[in-house]
């Protein structure tokens, strides 16, 4: 075990823990239906999206996400651990088109 100081949070990640916090207590509270609207106009307001059609997208994109996260899903985070135990210099796309323990 090192010894060295533990650093503080940066920024993205203190954000996205915010974020997800923010997004699991407002489906629990609101609901989807309501959440996702709240989601769509949100978007819209900070310039993520350009139209409603572009909205309502995000909105189901977020809302698909955080219910992944919400029933445990990792996906992330063991794409990341597969690909750090990969050998150094393999090049990434030969990495998805030969291996199929990714799909184990």
């Amino acid at each position: 075990m090192s010894n060295a100081p533990i650093k503080p949070p940066t920024f993205p990640q203190m954000s996205s823990a915010k974020e997800t916090y923010h997004a699991l207590q407002g489906l629990d509270k609101h609901g989807p239906i309501q959440f996702s609207a709240a989601v769509a106009i949100a978007a819209l307001k900070q310039g993520a999206a350009k139209n409603e059609d572009e909205a309502v997208c995000i909105a189901t994109e977020e809302y698909n996400h955080f219910k992944r996260i919400s029933q445990g899903f990792t996906i992330c985070e063991i794409a990341n651990k597969t690909l750090n135990s990969k050998k150094q210099g393999t090049p990434q796309s030969s990495i998805f088109l030969s291996d199929d323990s990714l799909l184990a």
